[in-house]
């Protein structure tokens, strides 16, 4: 039986993405708004990524106010990762849609309940309606706890320490 995800998937709201900007078009626009030359600009950015490495191979984060922060760190085999969270102000100021200047393909579909999922899959797939038994709690169809609701965990386990690794 299909999922919510494969209705999500055909149905729901996605954005057009447009090709990625090189760097040439960066720089040009940097140079615009900042005033400097394209060369520096240039030579700055592709500095950019040998300063977050060397910083990284010292175990040290990079912050950068306004965009994120690069992190280091290792996995249990012994892989070296390096992470890049985006700041909260950033992120943020993308999610005002009002702001957005792309395509969004079924922008009426922003919002939809998992039955409104589920209307648009059976209509198109009556031989294969759409199957919401097995969303998890905590989904828009399912209830969520109240607030302050006990959990399932005894007051026994809340208060008894937790083992140290």
């Amino acid at each position: 039986m299909p999922a919510l995800i494969q209705a999500f998937h055909r149905y729901g709201p996605r954005l057009v993405r447009r090709p990625a900007i090189q760097l040439d078009d960066l720089v040009a626009r940097l140079s615009q708004t900042a005033g400097l030359r394209h060369s520096l600009i240039q030579a700055v950015l592709r500095e950019l990524a040998d300063a977050v490495l060397h910083h990284a191979r010292r175990g040290a984060s990079l912050h950068l106010p306004g965009l994120g922060t690069f992190r280091p760190s290792i996995r249990g085999d012994g892989e070296l990762r390096l992470h890049f969270r985006i700041a909260p102000s950033l992120q943020q100021s993308f999610a005002d849609r009002s702001a957005f200047r792309g395509t969004i393909v079924n922008r009426a579909r922003i919002g939809l309940s998992p039955a409104g999922y589920k209307a648009l899959w059976d209509a198109d797939h009556p031989d294969r309606p759409l199957d919401l038994s097995q969303l998890p709690l905590g989904s828009p169809s399912t209830p969520r706890p109240a607030p302050g609701a006990r959990s399932l965990r005894s007051d026994q386990e809340r208060s008894s320490p937790r083992p140290s690794s």
